[in-house]
């Protein structure tokens, strides 16, 4: 229980209280799956921009846009 409550529990329960994330606002599984997955996301963009900050996440992204062929469209700006 004490691994469990350190290491699973904490996301969802950030998810729940912060990110306003106790109940679906969606019906239909593609769609709860769809809104999950947004939930998810916005959980790591916010854990990313804590541990690292805002110019370093954006320098991430456009290493890692420009490996890919999204270089014209994330890049737009100057970091």
């Amino acid at each position: 229980m004490e691994k469990r409550k350190g290491l699973s529990e904490h996301p969802f329960g950030t998810i729940k209280r912060a990110l306003n994330g106790s109940y679906f606002l969606t019906r239909g599984k593609k769609h709860v799956e769809a809104e999950t997955a947004m939930l998810c996301l916005a959980y790591n963009i916010r854990h990313a921009v804590k541990r690292i900050g805002v110019p370093e996440l954006l320098k991430a992204i456009c290493v890692f846009a420009r490996t890919r062929f999204y270089s014209r469209f994330l890049c737009l700006f100057s970091v």
